[in-house]
Parts: C-alpha cells; sequence; structure tokens
C-alpha cells in the first residue's frame, strides 16, 4: 500500500515564500508549472514532481506526500521550475505543516469515530489509537495508519485512501494461513 499524505494548502503555503519576497536567490522569472514538470530548489536539489494541477495551485509529488503550492510561488533557473526556497527549507516546511495538521486532527480520532476515503465514501470505523498509529477496522479487515495520514473535511475524518487500496492493506496485515494438511 502506497499512502499519500496531502498537507493542508492553508499550513503549508502560508509559510511558502513568494519568489519576489525573499531574501534567497528568486527564481529568474515567473513560471507556469505543468504536469510532469520537476520542481528545484534555490539550491538546485530536486524538490519534488507537478502531480497535477488544482485550481490556483501545483500539486507537488515529494516522496509519499502531496503538497499543494500556489502559481506565483514558482519561477524559473536554468533547472527548470524552481522555488525560493532550498530543499532543507522545503522539508522542514513540510515536516512542521504535518505536525500541525496532526496535532490539529488529534482531538477527532476516537474509538468508534468514522473514517472516509478519498471518493468520501465510508471506509470503517476506527477502533484504537496510539501516539502514531490509528487502527481502522473495515468490512475487510483491520488496517494500522499514521496519524499524519488523517485529514479533517467538514467534521469529518478522512485518508487519502480508496476502499480497494483499505482491502489490499488489511489483507497484507492478516497473518498467513497455514496450507491445508495432506491426506
Amino acid at each position: 500500500m502506497k499512502l499519500r499524505m496531502t498537507v493542508p494548502v492553508l499550513m503549508f503555503c502560508a509559510a511558502l515564500p513568494a519568489s519576489a519576497q525573499t531574501a534567497q536567490p528568486a527564481p529568474a522569472a515567473a513560471a507556469q508549472p505543468a504536469v510532469g514538470a520537476s520542481v528545484y530548489g534555490s539550491d538546485g536539489a530536486l524538490i519534488g514532481t507537478v502531480e497535477r494541477i488544482s485550481g490556483q495551485n501545483a500539486i507537488l509529488a515529494v516522496g509519499n506526500f502531496r503538497v499543494p503550492v500556489p502559481f506565483d510561488r514558482f519561477g524559473k533557473s536554468d533547472k527548470g521550475l524552481s522555488l525560493a526556497m532550498t530543499r532543507t527549507q522545503f522539508d522542514t516546511m513540510l515536516n512542521q505543516a504535518q505536525n500541525q495538521a496532526a496535532e490539529a486532527i488529534r482531538p477527532m480520532l476516537k474509538p468508534d469515530a468514522e473514517v472516509y476515503g478519498t471518493r468520501g465514501n465510508l471506509l470503517g470505523k476506527i477502533t484504537a489509537v496510539s501516539d502514531d498509529t490509528v487502527t481502522v477496522t473495515s468490512s475487510s479487515g483491520i488496517v494500522n495508519l499514521p496519524v499524519a495520514s488523517f485529514t479533517a473535511k467538514d467534521g469529518k475524518l478522512g485518508v487519502n485512501l480508496t476502499n480497494a487500496e483499505i482491502e489490499a492493506a488489511a489483507a497484507a496485515s492478516q497473518p498467513a494461513k497455514d496450507p491445508a494438511p495432506a491426506n
């Protein structure tokens, strides 16, 4: 199971410097992101790839994270699309945004709370919560998910998984069955 964690737009983008408002070496000119384009930091290090466009944001794939970045934060460098921060600064901001989101969601993570998937479908209910893991029981079985994978929208808990992904994760977590004895 490949878990995709989406960073909340407001928590991340509020801290992301506009290319013209930074003391870092600013990108040379504004750039229009396109799906599939690589995005680099001011240090020349690869940050991620534009996975899709959503409104006025480019959604960057950065490892298992999906990070919305407003178009006005992009510039051009000799490598292509760039942001006015180093990869290390980007990673620090990403971790801070994830931690803030997890802390904001933590009060909602309680046994019997319903968990919804990417399409708004009910995936299951929470059966246990630890410091960093949430156990969700679905009709397919039990799956443990990181606290950071949860989001909230309109008062509902969500996780970026489909029913099929939950089913696969639940099946993978089941102990292997002993083969039937030969007669």
